[in-house]
């Protein structure tokens, strides 16, 4: 069963609008609950892979990988340091 929305919020109009393409996407073999969590993953995505989602995550990671080193330099960090950075996620 296909949630159209409550009655106070969405119209009669409009439910009956939404379920006519629902019985269009069901007569082309697609599934509309599937559809719509489909897109609202590909909202997701596309919402979290803007350059200034990146950079907060790039610049988040790097403050705590400065926080952790502190004044060492780079290539005094040992390789179990680097390995544990990796697996947690916080790049030098």
């Amino acid at each position: 069963m296909l949630a159209l929305g409550s009655f106070p919020a969405v119209s009669l109009a409009s439910a009956r609008d939404r379920r006519d393409e629902a019985k269009k996407l069901i007569a082309a073999g697609t599934d509309p609950a599937d559809k719509r969590k489909l897109d609202k993953l590909a909202s997701e995505v596309a919402n979290r892979n803007t350059f200034g989602a990146t950079a907060a995550v790039i610049d988040s990671q790097s403050v705590k990988s400065a926080e952790k080193v502190g004044p060492r330099l780079i290539c005094r960090v040992t390789t179990r340091e680097r390995r544990s950075r990796a697996r947690s996620g916080t790049f030098l």
